[in-house]
Order: C-alpha cells, then sequence, then structure tokens
C-alpha cells in the first residue's frame, strides 16, 4: 500500500528474521505460522518515529519479547492472568503504551486473532488475522482514509472516523474494536472457551 504511493518502505524496515527459540521460555507462547511469516518477511522497523500500520511501530522479535517479558510482569502485579494484557498475546506494535497483539495461545478460540490494548481500557479485537489486519490498513490507504505523513508515518483522518470504523466493521466482522454495540473483549474474554468465559 505505501510502495503504491512512491514511499520506500525497504528504508522502513529491517530485514525479516526467523523466530526460532526466541520465545522458548514462554510454554504459553505457541507462534501462529502468520506471524513467523511476518517476522521473515521484516523484523521491526529502523525508526520507531515511522508509524507503518496507523499509529502503531512495528516491532522486531526482540522488542517483542523484551515488551512481552516487562508489561505482562506489571500487568499480573495489578490484575490476573486473563486481565488488561492476556497471557500469551505477543506485541507486534506499539504506540507510546498502546499496543498491537497477537494471541499466540494455541487452542483458543480466537488464536492468530490481533488485539488492540490501551494502556487503560484493556484488550478490544480488531482483527481475526494479521492478514486481516494489512488488508484493512490496505483498504483504508486505497481509500484515502489514512496518508503517510513524513516525521510520523500513516496517519488516519480523523474527519472520516465513522467511514472507517464502518470499514472495520465491513472487513473485521465480530471484531468488537469497531462495533460499539458488542461486548468488549475485555469484558467477554473471547479468547477463552465459553466455559471459562464471565458468566453474563
Amino acid at each position: 500500500m505505501l510502495e503504491s504511493s512512491g514511499i520506500k518502505v525497504k528504508k522502513l524496515i529491517k530485514p525479516g528474521k526467523q523466530v526460532g527459540t526466541a520465545f522458548k521460555k514462554h510454554p504459553e507462547i505457541t507462534i501462529p505460522p502468520e506471524l513467523e511469516q511476518m517476522w521473515l518477511i521484516f523484523d521491526g522497523q529502523k525508526q520507531d518515529s515511522d508509524k507503518v500500520i496507523e499509529g502503531f511501530a512495528l516491532l522486531s522479535i526482540k522488542d517483542s519479547l523484551e515488551h512481552y517479558q516487562i508489561c505482562l510482569d506489571l500487568a499480573l502485579e495489578d490484575f490476573g492472568p486473563d486481565d488488561h494484557w492476556p497471557q500469551g498475546f505477543v506485541p507486534i506494535g506499539n504506540s507510546e503504551g498502546d499496543y498491537l497483539l497477537v494471541n499466540c495461545r494455541k487452542g483458543s478460540p480466537t488464536y492468530g486473532a490481533v488485539y488492540e490494548l490501551g494502556e487503560t481500557d484493556g484488550v478490544g479485537r480488531s482483527a481475526a488475522s494479521i492478514a486481516a489486519l494489512f488488508g484493512f490498513h490496505a483498504e483504508l490507504f486505497k481509500r484515502r482514509l489514512s496518508r503517510w505523513e513524513a516525521d510520523y508515518g500513516v496517519q488516519l483522518d480523523l474527519d472520516r472516523y465513522d467511514e472507517f470504523e464502518a470499514i472495520g466493521r465491513q472487513m473485521n466482522p465480530g471484531c468488537d474494536h469497531f462495533d460499539p454495540n458488542m461486548e468488549p473483549a475485555s469484558e467477554s474474554k473471547d479468547w477463552l472457551p465459553e466455559t471459562q468465559r464471565p458468566k453474563a
């Protein structure tokens, strides 16, 4: 999406790497094939200031592991293992305390889905997969709902936020991040088997 606008993406990202055994100390994590493939294509960004996904700088394998260990430890001090930052949710993007997380809990009903974690709001599911995440943002760029700005990166046109949400609901059905009528994932805990979710 960025290359078509004359932006040299290869200058923004680092060469890809294999995940290998990077997360071996975390048995709760099974990296989905799509995430492995993403990191094989690129291993994070050269500068955090360039937000390749609207609002978020993409993390390298090394940075992802560091953020996971530090932030999950802090979350567990103040919350439970499935509150705020759920165990097994691996960060792929960071934006000043907010994160893009991939559900890496094998056997979970939403294994491989992408969630956004607000610093105070908890998680909301925003895409069924990494491919769906990039497809959605490519569509925003195509419709000029987002644009590239020097010294920042991809910026959403906030004056057209209603269109952003409508496209989000259309391309990512069942994702509460775009649908205010849905129960937030932070409350429904949709990543858990139904028998383990909070009772209404």
